[in-house]
């Protein structure tokens, strides 16, 4: 799996729609791509037209172990487009995953069980994750 990084520490610079709109293109030509949602507004999420449920995890649970990765990826209106969506329950860790460096690392190494599901990994706030090989 291959990460190329999308940073700033900035609102406002492109980065959902960057996403958004880079995830849809890849998933129109075949790929298999889920969008991670890391942003607690859940811009993506929404433009992906998804809406967390009060019993549905999110990259939250995904992200302190409370559910298995597989049970915070959805599908999406678009085919071979999935979503691991954000909610507000993010902002309780936002602050430490961005200051230390450990969000990366964290959603890496949870993402490593499906990796084999997916050809394109791609997330709203701080990372792009691109094809394996």
């Amino acid at each position: 799996m291959k990460i190329c990084s999308a940073i700033s520490r900035s609102g406002g610079q492109g980065k959902t729609t960057t996403v958004f709109f880079t995830a849809l293109l890849l998933a129109r030509q075949g790929k298999k791509v889920l969008a991670v949602d890391a942003d607690p507004q859940a811009n993506l999420t929404f433009y992906l037209g998804h809406e967390v449920q009060p019993d549905e995890p999110s990259l939250f649970e995904v992200l302190t172990k409370q559910v298995e990765v597989e049970d915070g990826v959805y599908s999406t209106q678009y085919e071979n487009l999935f979503v691991m969506p954000a909610d507000r329950g993010l902002f309780k860790v936002s602050d430490f995953l961005r200051s230390s460096g450990a969000g990366a690392l964290i959603l890496t190494q949870r993402l490593r069980k499906i990796h084999d599901m997916l050809d394109v990994v791609s997330n709203g706030c701080t990372i792009f994750v691109g094809t394996r090989g």
